[in-house]
């Protein structure tokens, strides 16, 4: 990843400065940095980028043909178009967890593991138990941006009380 990871020096003064701060207080604010961080990290799982802003590797798509989106549809849609959708729908399965001593993102279950692959790249089984195994290259779906970071320094000095 691009980023430096949580334990920046900035970052670390900030923990320094919220600590002043009540802890109902760090919940609302942990809680609201969170939710920002969870529309952010939609957006860039849906259009398929990267935290630094180029686009992830392009998903593997299966030789020719059409495949019939149901039974009943008489226009079949490419096979092609359907690939290139990779983390549509896993943006909304992206939880917050905020407490006064910080917020944590994740997903939970099945989507954690399929999103660890993804993160880190490796060998994982295809349909579930028992179908055979790909390679998946390393993608970097979560991580945070420059954006990410301003916001998030923004929204903890707004409660600190400075502009």
């Amino acid at each position: 990843m691009a980023d430096d990871g949580p334990l920046d020096p900035l970052f670390e003064r900030i923990a320094d400065l919220a600590s002043a701060i009540e802890p109902g207080q760090r919940r609302k604010v942990a809680r609201g940095i969170g939710n920002d961080l969870r529309s952010s990290m939609r957006r860039r799982l849906r259009d398929n980028i990267k935290p630094d802003g180029e686009p992830m590797i392009a998903r593997k798509v299966k030789s020719g043909g059409l495949r019939p989106k149901r039974l009943r549809d008489t226009k079949p849609e490419p096979i092609r178009a359907r690939s290139k959708r990779m983390f549509l729908k896993a943006g909304k399965r992206l939880k917050v967890d905020a407490s006064p001593d910080g917020v944590s993102m994740g997903f939970r279950g099945h989507d954690a593991r399929v999103m660890g692959v993804h993160q880190y790249g490796g060998q994982d089984n295809v349909g579930g138990s028992g179908s055979p195994k790909a390679d998946y290259p390393a993608r970097e779906p979560m991580g945070l941006s420059k954006e990410d970071r301003e916001r998030i320094l923004e929204r903890v000095f707004t409660s600190l009380g400075e502009p």
